[in-house]
């Protein structure tokens, strides 16, 4: 749900940043600009897990509606999508200002989704005995994993310790989200570094 969450977070953020820039004439076109790319997001992960996983398994509605989303897919549906949206909507704000916008937002969508990340124990860390090391729930990813390689019994309710790996990407989208907001700079050159920088981490989520 962390994912669903996220991009809804994100798409209100953009539009309050871009109604504040004094898009207010284009208000609706922008509205439905978010809308669609909530729409692409949503559909680009789930298609990018399904890819992933080899194939489409059925699981019960409130599942699918709440996992199997894979964020990589989310970030190549909307580069492809807004681009078209842009030119079909005409919104009366640069391509280039969207984007750099949508890289705020993109920003507090993947804060969300590490959360989630986080709790559910997806996208951990390698072994490791450091202060900071995290053990997850029995059932759970790294539970399994520690499980097979030999590392802990089943029988224990815990996981071996591990990296958080979802924390260190969460406060790097933190830091990139605070440049990004202090310096407030329209580039594109600035938002492709930044969402290389978040879909880089999100590789191994």
């Amino acid at each position: 749900m962390s994912y669903l969450v996220g991009i809804v977070l994100g798409l209100v953020v953009q539009g309050i940043l871009l109604l504040r820039q004094g898009a207010d004439a284009g208000r609706w076109r922008i509205i439905a600009l978010l809308s669609g790319m909530g729409v692409a997001a949503g559909f680009g992960a789930k298609l990018y897990s399904v890819i992933e996983r080899g194939g489409f398994v059925w699981h019960d509605p409130a599942w699918e509606l709440s996992s199997g989303y894979r964020y990589p897919g989310a970030s190549i549906a909307v580069l492809l999508t807004l681009p078209i949206l842009h030119c079909l909507l005409r919104p009366g704000v640069a391509l280039a200002r969207i984007f750099d916008v949508s890289a705020l937002g993109a920003c507090v969508a993947m804060v969300v989704i590490r959360i989630g990340c986080f709790q559910a124990g997806c996208c951990h860390g390698t072994v490791t005995d450091l202060a900071w090391a995290t053990q997850y729930a029995s059932g759970s990813a790294p539970w399994h994993a520690h499980v097979g390689a030999g590392l802990i019994p089943r029988s224990t309710e815990l996981s071996a310790y591990a990296h958080p790996l979802q924390i260190y990407f969460l406060i790097a989208i933190v830091v990139i989200g605070a440049f990004l907001r202090t310096w407030q700079v329209s580039s594109p050159r600035v938002f492709a570094m930044a969402w290389d920088a978040m879909s880089r981490s999100s590789l191994t989520g």
